[in-house]
């Protein structure tokens, strides 16, 4: 596959800045404001497998998080999927706790049933609780609890890393761990050889798992002892470089 990650990054890169001067002008929808952030994640992912940079790559995932959490207050209620707010596991990813908490505390809608299966939504919203959302860590286990209901006894990585973490459980959150970063390889291995997806998404969030680096750096607040090196999750992105961002960098990005 021919690589042409200079153009991918530059084009990421604009797709997050003029949607951004959209939004700044007037409301846009959802889906937009996903698409934006998209953007920022994916110029970020360029850099790092670019460069190496480990600062822009965390930059960007703090714009796209930060971003998300400032427009999210405009977009109409019956728009906002909670499960798709992958800006959220931007912020958790890149270490920025205040805008991962904002997002949290600002994405209160309801299960979309039309639009997201039932246990994507509670995962996300397990997350939120342990950030202070509207559930508050009290609330975690009967989300977890309501999960296992729904999934109807299956295996499911996502709910044995949610559990691991809500019960501090570093063994056995490096198993589920291990099995998200072998589905999510499985899952861009399989669609590069169905020609499934864009080179764009196979060559930025195939390559780097946000999602998994989020879960890493909220077991790290939380205290698990874990690995020094993970597939897909480069050990230059473990150090925190979000405090060292201001937190209207979007507005320059």
């Amino acid at each position: 596959m021919p690589y042409h990650h200079p153009v991918h990054a530059s084009n990421a890169h604009e797709d997050f800045s003029s949607i951004r001067d959209e939004f700044l002008a007037a409301p846009l929808t959802y889906q937009l404001l996903l698409r934006m952030c998209r953007g920022a994640r994916m110029a970020g992912c360029y850099a790092l497998l670019m460069d190496g940079d480990a600062r822009a790559f965390s930059r960007s995932l703090q714009v796209s998080g930060r971003a998300f959490a400032h427009f999210l207050p405009q977009i109409p209620a019956e728009q906002r999927i909670t499960s798709r707010a992958a800006p959220f596991l931007d912020a958790l990813a890149c270490g920025d706790g205040d805008g991962a908490a904002a997002i949290a505390r600002g994405l209160t809608a309801p299960w979309a049933r039309d639009a997201e299966y039932e246990e994507d939504f509670l995962f996300f919203r397990f997350l939120f609780a342990l950030l202070g959302g509207p559930a508050g860590e009290e609330g975690a286990p009967a989300l977890l609890a309501t999960y296992e209901k729904v999934i109807e006894g299956a295996d499911d990585a996502r709910l044995d890393a949610a559990w691991a973490l809500l019960k501090r459980d570093s063994d056995g959150f490096e198993r589920a761990l291990g099995r998200l970063i072998a589905r999510h390889r499985s899952y861009y291995s399989r669609m590069a050889a169905e020609a499934a997806l864009p080179e764009t998404d196979l060559l930025s969030e195939g390559k780097i798992f946000v999602e998994g680096l989020a879960l890493v750096r909220l077991a790290e607040n939380r205290g698990l002892m874990l690995s020094d090196h993970y597939p897909l999750i480069p050990s230059l992105v473990r150090p925190n470089l979000a405090a060292t961002f201001a937190g209207d960098e979007w507005l320059t990005y």
